[in-house]
């Protein structure tokens, strides 16, 4: 082969790579070609604020699973909603402490068992602890804190 054809191939290579290496980093999901953020799981999130300072209130996922909450303990702010996701193929049934009354955090009682993928939403509007558990299994507890 000559030594030019041999040139044009070591460039086409050395193009290849760099066009492959650079369309690799920037392969993430896009929205109308911006590329999309990274979810971030919406128990994890820190408390925003408008532009005057003031607090927006959050909604908190916790899922049920076979033999837990996940979280099985979230510290949250006066007037943030938590919504219970039942993740098992069985039925739960999210209530406050202490089983079977229900009586440490008033009206946080689904007083229903929650199938497979459905929800069940309270709105915490009192600063305390609120132990809470499965009303279906009352070994499966965890906590909510409710903070100012």
């Amino acid at each position: 082969m000559s030594k030019p054809i041999l040139i044009i191939i070591a460039l086409v290579v050395v193009v290849g790579v760099i066009f492959f290496i650079s369309n690799k980093e920037t392969n993430a999901p896009t929205v109308n070609g911006t590329p999309e953020p990274t979810p971030t799981p919406v128990a994890s999130a820190s408390p925003d604020t408008v532009g005057n300072g003031e607090s927006v209130i959050k909604e908190w996922i916790v899922e049920m699973t076979n033999d837990t909450f996940v979280p099985a303990e979230l510290t949250i702010k006066v007037g943030d909603t938590v919504v219970f996701v039942n993740k098992d193929s069985s039925p739960h049934w999210p209530a406050s402490g202490v089983h079977p009354t229900h009586q440490i955090c008033q009206g946080f009682d689904s007083l229903k068992g929650i199938a497979q993928n459905e929800t069940y939403s309270f709105t915490f509007n009192e600063a305390k602890e609120c132990p809470m558990h499965d009303h279906v299994r009352p070994s499966m507890k965890g906590k909510i804190i409710v903070t100012e």
